[in-house]
């Protein structure tokens, strides 16, 4: 018989959600448009991350480029 596994998420979906809010409302506040700024999401989240919630985390950043 197969062991059922628990599955709990690293970050709730709350504590999720303010961590967004806040890098969110920090960039509108500077001026950036947040829809460019997958970068600073990815470094100031994995900031938190690391800082406040104790979670090993790092920015994992690329781009794509196509030749069509």
């Amino acid at each position: 018989m197969a062991k059922k596994l628990s599955v709990k998420p690293p970050l709730y979906l709350l504590d999720f959600e303010r961590v967004f809010r806040t890098i969110h409302g920090v960039l509108l506040n500077e001026k950036c448009d947040p829809s460019k700024a997958c970068l600073h999401f990815g470094i100031i989240g994995a900031a938190i991350l690391n800082e406040h919630h104790r979670l090993p985390a790092k920015a994992v950043i690329g781009a794509a480029a196509y030749n069509i």
